[in-house]
């Protein structure tokens, strides 16, 4: 399994921000933020991103997407 950004992960899967949202316990707008590196997200918004993509999207992903973003 390789780890990916939570933009690549929802393009991937066919999956809307909101849907994600809803799944994750996120607001449609935190995750719009989070994915395009607007805003780095907190440890418990990171811990509910790897559950609901089973590991797929890991913390270390979130540092790269900020960066790219500056």
């Amino acid at each position: 399994m390789r780890d990916m950004t939570l933009e690549q992960y929802l393009r991937n899967n066919r999956i809307t921000d909101a849907a994600f949202g809803a799944t994750a316990g996120l607001s449609q707008a935190q995750v719009s933020r989070i994915k395009r590196g607007v805003s780095m997200p907190s440890w418990d918004a990171i811990a509910k991103i790897m559950k609901a993509t089973d590991g797929e999207v890991t913390a270390n992903d979130f540092a790269a997407t900020v960066e790219s973003a500056q």
